[in-house]
């Protein structure tokens, strides 16, 4: 999958996340497979820790790790 769209993932997650930690009952985040094929998942108090896990391995599929992304407009 192409960075951007993994980028973009990722992006949209944290967004979400952050929803949920400042009290939002239900998120929903969009996520395509390599074949384009894209499914809409609700992520709730209940299962912040499945929405955390996929972060995390958005992060890895970036080569990003545990870090924080750089701020907007510089380059890694």
């Amino acid at each position: 999958m192409k960075k951007e769209i993994l980028l973009a993932q990722l992006l949209e997650a944290e967004a979400a996340l952050h929803q949920l930690m400042i009290g939002k009952s239900v998120v929903s985040i969009s996520r395509s497979d390599s074949a384009g094929n894209s499914r809409t998942y609700q992520y709730s108090q209940a299962n912040i820790d499945m929405l955390k896990a996929y972060i995390v391995d958005l992060k890895g599929r970036l080569g990003l790790g545990r870090g924080r992304l750089p701020p907007a407009g510089v380059r890694a």
